[in-house]
Order: structure tokens, then C-alpha cells, then sequence
């Protein structure tokens, strides 16, 4: 089952979250693209504190 769709982070990764039959959450990551730091700090920057 599927609880977090699938999502492109700002540090170039695309990230959901699934639960198996037992219930145990898994995080699965996919590289998608390449972020410099200057792109990565902007980023963070104009990201809301906590998220």
C-alpha cells in the first residue's frame, strides 16, 4: 500500500513511502537529476522550516 506518493526532492532524488502485508513502512529513493550546491542551497533556503 501506497502512503506517500511519489515525490521529486530538492536534493535530486524522487522519494515514496509503501507499507508491506506485515505493515512495515518502507522508503524507497530514486536519483532523478543532478542539484549543485548553489541550486541545493536555494533550495533549502526558500523551503518552510521542518519539512
Amino acid at each position: 500500500q501506497i502512503v506517500q506518493e511519489p515525490e521529486d526532492q530538492f536534493y535530486g532524488d524522487r522519494t515514496y513511502r509503501a507499507l508491506d502485508p506485515e505493515g512495515v513502512g518502507w522508503d524507497f529513493h530514486q536519483h532523478v537529476r543532478d542539484v549543485t550546491p548553489e541550486e541545493m542551497m536555494a533550495a533549502m533556503s526558500e523551503s518552510p522550516a521542518g519539512e
